[in-house]
């Protein structure tokens, strides 16, 4: 048994009718009836345990339970009844759409991640903070359509808009709307957020897609946008490495050890990848030399043939 989640379902029904019917089915068939929460769910959860600890001053780390995805019975045998019952199909036109905007706002974001260096706990943090920013903002812009008389703002706004509403019930009666709000900012700031581990794993995920953005992809944005974006490999010295093990008498250890804080190198393995760089160079040089020795002779390189590069040189409109 594989208990299946909404993502299972919104991805299924993204395909094409013919194969959509058969593969909800061998999902719900294969589940036998258990599903994950919901992500909301699930975040829902563990920021109010996490916030529950920040007003109580409880140590920030952050333990995972099983219930935060999981219904309590999933382990429950429940013999081999199937019962299959129609439900809410989601609009997959609106969820098509919705990832073709996803994937432009981050192909957008490419060029500003690969020129602004950074490491990658840097970036971990940049992801919580634009994570704690969107809780707000999304908030605000819920209570903005609340006082403007929108009676619909509660059931169709964003479901994170509902988290920080949720939060804000905390003390209702012995704080003031303000001294919540900004109760909830300092959480957003604190370790007791930065370890919420569904916060956490999305800020790693994009932290690490920074990482390989920076290091190991050259992009070449066309002019014009909304044209696709070309991701093409850089040299070889950038592309993914594996590990090799070498072993090194002490007088060779200590001498590259030496070698790294003589020359600047971030670490050994830096400098041993110079130095087969260098000797790559050296090889294909020798490779042209060789090549251009065995090629068949031109016009002699004398005073005449210099000449004429210089009168090509000198003349008008060469600089």
């Amino acid at each position: 048994m594989a208990p299946y989640c909404n993502i299972h379902e919104d991805e299924t029904h993204l395909w094409n009718p013919e194969k959509r019917a058969p593969l909800w089915k061998f999902i719900k068939q294969t589940s036998a009836g258990p599903d994950f929460w919901p992500e909301y769910h699930v975040k829902e959860e563990q920021l109010h345990r996490a916030f529950r600890a920040f007003v109580r001053g409880d140590d920030p780390a952050h333990r995972v339970r099983r219930d935060d995805a999981l219904p309590a019975d999933i382990n429950e045998w429940d013999d081999y009844l199937w019962i299959d019952v129609g439900g809410f199909k989601p609009d997959s036109a609106a969820i098509r759409s919705g990832k073709v905007a996803s994937v432009s706002a981050l192909l957008d974001l490419f060029p500003e991640w690969a020129s602004k260096p950074s490491s990658f706990e840097e970036d971990v943090r940049i992801e919580l903070r634009s994570g704690a920013e969107s809780y707000l903002r999304l908030y605000v812009e819920y209570v903005k359509r609340v006082v403007d008389g929108d009676m619909t703002a509660m059931f169709t706004s964003p479901v994170d808009s509902q988290i920080v509403e949720k939060l804000m019930q905390y003390d209702a009666k012995r704080l003031t709307p303000a001294l919540r709000m900004q109760r909830i900012r300092t959480f957003f700031e604190s370790e007791h957020y930065a370890n919420v581990p569904l916060d956490r794993i999305s800020s790693e995920f994009f932290a690490l897609l920074r990482h390989m953005l920076r290091h190991f992809v050259t992009l070449a944005f066309t002019s014009e946008r909304n044209q696709p974006c070309q991701i093409l490999p850089r040299p070889p010295e950038f592309t993914y490495m594996g590990t090799m093990n070498i072993s090194l008498p002490d007088p060779l250890r200590e001498f590259i050890d030496e070698q790294v804080k003589r020359r600047g190198y971030g670490t050994s393995s830096e400098y041993v990848r110079d130095l087969i760089r260098r000797d790559q160079e050296r090889i294909r040089l020798r490779g042209l030399l060789l090549d251009g020795a065995a090629s068949r002779p031109l016009s002699a390189a004398d005073g005449a043939y210099f000449e004429g590069l210089r009168k090509v040189v000198r003349r008008p409109g060469k600089r």
